[in-house]
């Protein structure tokens, strides 16, 4: 199931903010040690009860609700990674094992928060062609 998947990958996203932000690499600059708390925090305290709620919906059928739930941990990944593109970044791009390079940006989270954008929008396009068919 996709949001068990989705929600499997918040918790991988939890996890990394949480060992970036007491990494030296990373946490010698307040800004971005406190950028990947935050994160932490929007993940771990609205985005999986979000899914959660999503899930419990889905289990009785009221899909238009579960896009709603999908869409408002979205919402969080988005105020994360908003958050952090304004962080500063201490590697240029040529070095930074983190940098994404797709949409040229330089921070930690962002190639995760591609992957639970990406999966998100799936999951809304899902529903989308299930309550409106072609």
């Amino acid at each position: 199931m996709l949001i068990k998947a989705l929600t499997e990958l918040t918790k991988r996203a939890i996890s990394t903010a949480t060992k970036m932000a007491a990494d030296p690499m990373y946490s010698h600059d307040p800004m971005m040690a406190e950028g990947l708390r935050s994160c932490r925090e929007l993940y771990f305290d609205e985005a999986l009860d979000y899914l959660k709620q999503a899930m419990d919906l889905l289990q009785v059928h009221d899909i238009g609700n579960v896009d709603n739930f999908v869409g408002f941990a979205t919402l969080d990944y988005e105020a994360c990674d908003a958050g952090l593109t304004w962080q500063p970044e201490p590697f240029s791009e040529a070095v930074s094992p983190t940098a994404d390079e797709d949409h040229g940006r330089i921070f930690p989270m962002a190639k995760i928060y591609d992957q639970l954008s990406n999966l998100g929008d799936i999951i809304g396009d899902i529903i989308v062609d299930i309550l409106y068919p072609h």
